[in-house]
């Protein structure tokens, strides 16, 4: 008996796993007919979970020691990671900003100074 499968929607890949009977009816009952939604929506929960931690994992031990104790644990340091390189970014743009007005100032007071040299 063969099955008939629906077209792939483009940009998607099958993926077929087996699962225990249980499993796959408790997931079918909380999923409902949307299995692979339910399925996608969780992978991707996870996997954004992973690199987050994969994130904390690329810190030298020290530093990382220091995170985890500040934080609480290690859940919690890779949230307070993300909000202090966040936090640093804003602070470089807002440098970077502050450099460019300067910049800007600089050169209106040259252009300034030039016209009043060539009226006087």
């Amino acid at each position: 008996m063969s099955e008939r499968r629906r077209p792939v929607r483009p940009g998607y890949r099958r993926l077929s796993i087996f699962l225990p009977e249980d499993l796959y009816l408790e997931i079918h009952g909380i999923a409902g007919r949307s299995v692979s939604g339910w399925i996608e929506q969780v992978l991707r929960e996870r996997l954004e979970a992973e690199k987050r931690k994969r994130l904390l994992g690329l810190l030298p031990e020290p530093l990382r020691e220091k995170l985890v104790n500040a934080a609480g644990s290690e859940e919690a340091a890779v949230h307070l990671l993300t909000k202090v390189i966040e936090k640093g970014l804003a602070e470089i743009e807002e440098d970077e900003v502050e450099e460019a007005a300067q910049v800007a100032i600089g050169f209106a007071h040259r252009q300034e100074r030039l016209a009043e040299a060539r009226r006087g």
